[in-house]
């Protein structure tokens, strides 16, 4: 029997149910403005902003006064990220702190209608429906409840070929979508890793593939959708590993262009995943008849990129995504966000970063020149500025350049001297006011200076070849950074306190964390031991979202014992070459070394070896190498010749998990330097 046949009856009338799209973008719908045109610069019909609620809920204020804010910066439409924040009569199962109520959600649509701001929810019935997860009664729903995912079994997506499931999540789709008044309802879609892995589904997944099982739900939730009146935004991603199935989908559908690297260019994006092919999206949805919308992250590279692509193109408009800021506050992001509106208006330039400037002095306009620049400074690399405590076995594998540490100091004490006194007495009441932000930005930017110092400190102490001075020198240092984070640490609390709502974990783990970072710095021994060593693998891997799967092996009077094996790759806009090392404890040591790869996409490196404090262990003959290892002599110098293991082609590996199973190995004899 055709599953797809006798599936959903959706199926067979949403084809043809297009909507107008007139009917439901208005006056969003378009590209450039005539006086743009005239003028030559670029200026989007749409320009849309994120709020992150699921990972983040904001106090009811709050999202008014951001509301207010982002209209004023020149934003047309605000995006509601809410997975399962709003509590209705079908969901009940969050407390009243995690969730909004109806009235209070019907008090934020009433506000953005005053404000002409088209809001835009965003629920997904596939993927990222983590939080509903949270309550055991509706974890039978899962599609890893009796089944492991791709990567794991952590619950995260919805079975809809469970009826009971489908039902339900119908159900709050269709409460959800009666109190927001808009035309658009953002359905997500992304990253929908899990579909097809549990029982019920796998028979589809094998008879009809990943692609066609996918349609079918975006045509199940397009057909809720349109049933109340709604126009279906949708993330576009997964489409990148089967884009020959766009056709079957219904052409008002609005593809969302997700895209966070910095390296892209106006001939075409290299897309998030898949092994970054590059893809000229924006043409191919202009000759299929879809509208998308182009959406950057925080990274200032990235939104420039973004827009210089979406200037090239037919595009419906901009959305400045912004996601988890539960360990972080809007103040180091909300100048940018409003320098996006500013870049998006057509109003700045995109290049440099005198759009972002313009952004700090609209939002902070009491600056000097000097503190805008300190400002530019501390903003503009926060992929480089997480705030996230270290681990002692995390220190090796990088460094935060002495030079960079020392602009962010420069930077925080040009900030300092603002008439508001940034950091010092009390906490502005206005977190997105010049006198709050200032105080975000100064408190957050001063404790990502003491973690970045401390973790440079740290590393020497897990290098196996330090001497007792340099490791006391080190642990003085990271002692000495204590009392002042405590100080950041309670005014982080205090910013709390009154800017949000709820449980500030996220704040207090890292602060935890470091503690217990410090407490571990202190008892290194000052001199390494014997029996302290380090794996040290240099890899190379282009594609920072591919998902690598490393054990390394050691041999022990004949027998194999795993010393490492972890998910090693860099951080997304890196360099693909670098070396992870680990600390191991051995008592004895190996005379062979087996290198293990599997998981999506090729897995590349250049050399393995071990050293402690008086030896360094290194290759020196291949003993065998499995099917599917390429090159494997390459190990034996110690250069960037590369060992090739599996199957580069990432995307084959995702339609069939079979290929994604296999392992690739090599073996080596190891001697002694």
């Amino acid at each position: 029997m055709d599953l797809l046949k006798t599936g959903f009856a959706m199926a067979l009338v949403v084809v043809g149910a297009c909507i107008g799209r007139e009917g439901l973008c208005g006056s969003l719908s378009g590209h450039r403005s005539p006086a743009a045109q005239k003028a030559g610069a670029t200026a989007f019909g749409l320009r849309a902003v994120q709020l992150d609620l699921a990972r983040q809920i904001e106090t009811v204020a709050f999202v008014k006064d951001y509301l207010r804010r982002s209209s004023e910066a020149g934003y047309n439409a605000v995006v509601l990220y809410l997975e399962d924040r709003l509590k209705t009569s079908s969901y009940q199962n969050s407390m009243d702190v995690d969730s909004y109520s109806v009235a209070e959600m019907k008090e934020i649509v009433a506000a953005a209608e005053s404000l002409g701001i088209d809001l835009v929810p965003v629920v997904s019935p596939l993927g990222h429906t983590d939080r509903f997860f949270r309550h055991k009664e509706l974890l039978p729903f899962a599609e890893t409840y009796a089944c492991s995912g791709r990567y794991d079994s952590t619950p995260k997506s919805v079975c809809l070929e469970n009826p009971e499931a489908r039902a339900w999540m119908e159900r709050y789709l269709a409460e959800v979508m009666d109190v927001f008044s808009g035309k658009n309802f953002h359905m997500g879609f992304d990253e929908t890793d899990d579909l097809g892995f549990c029982p019920r589904c796998r028979p589809l997944l094998r008879s009809v593939g990943l692609g066609r099982l996918f349609v079918r739900y975006v045509l199940w939730a397009y057909d809720i959708a349109r049933r109340h009146g709604k126009r279906m935004w949708m993330w576009d991603d997964y489409f990148m590993y089967f884009p020959s199935e766009l056709a079957n989908v219904p052409r008002d559908v609005v593809m969302c262009a997700w895209n966070y690297c910095p390296d892209l260019e106006t001939t075409g994006l290299r897309n998030c995943g898949g092994g970054r092919l590059r893809r000229d999206v924006m043409r191919e949805y202009e000759k299929l008849g879809f509208e998308c919308v182009m959406c950057p992250w925080y990274d200032v590279d990235n939104i420039v990129r973004m827009t210089d692509y979406a200037a090239s193109r037919k595009c419906l408009g901009m959305l400045q995504t912004q996601w988890e800021m539960s360990g972080d506050f809007h103040g180091c992001y909300y100048p940018r966000t409003v320098a996006s509106a500013a870049l998006w208006q057509g109003n700045a330039p995109t290049f440099g970063d005198s759009w972002l400037a313009a952004g700090i002095r609209k939002t902070m306009p009491s600056l000097s020149d000097a503190g805008v620049n300190a400002a530019v400074t501390l903003l503009a690399d926060q992929a480089r500025m997480r705030l996230r405590a270290p681990s002692l076995a995390s220190c090796l594998d990088g460094w935060t350049p002495v030079s960079a540490i020392a602009a962010w100091k420069g930077a925080v004490a040009e900030l300092r001297s603002a008439a508001s006194r940034p950091g010092a007495g009390d906490v502005p009441l206005g977190q997105l006011d010049e006198a709050g932000l200032l105080d975000d930005i100064v408190t957050r930017s001063e404790a990502v200076v003491i973690l970045n110092e401390a973790a440079n400190a740290a590393r020497s102490l897990m290098d196996p070849l330090r001497t007792g001075a340099a490791s006391r020198a080190a642990k003085l240092v990271i002692k000495g950074l204590v009392p002042r984070w405590r100080e950041l640490c309670s005014r982080r609390l205090a910013q709390w306190r009154l800017w949000r709502q709820g449980e500030p974990r996220d704040l207090r783990s890292v602060a935890d964390k470091f503690e217990e970072f410090v407490a571990d710095a202190m008892s290194v021994p000052d001199v390494a031991p014997e029996r302290e060593w380090i794996v040290e693998v240099d890899i190379v891997m282009s594609d920072a979202y591919g998902v690598p799967k490393w054990q390394i092996y050691g041999r022990f009077d004949g027998r194999w014992r795993k010393l490492a094996g972890g998910m090693w790759k860099p951080r997304v806009g890196a360099p693909g070459y670098f070396a992870k090392r680990l600390p191991v404890c051995l008592y004895e040591i190996p005379d062979a070394i087996r290198v293990v790869y599997g998981g999506y996409g090729a897995g590349e490196i250049c050399h393995v070896s071990l050293y402690n404090r008086s030896q360094r262990l290194v290759p020196v003959a291949l003993l065998s190498a499995s099917d599917g290892v390429r090159d494997a002599d390459n190990l034996l110098v110690d250069d960037l010749r590369m060992v090739r293991f599996g199957d580069p082609d990432f995307a084959a590996a995702i339609l069939d998990p079979t290929l994604a199973e296999r392992e690739f190995s090599a073996e080596y004899r190891l001697t002694c330097l």
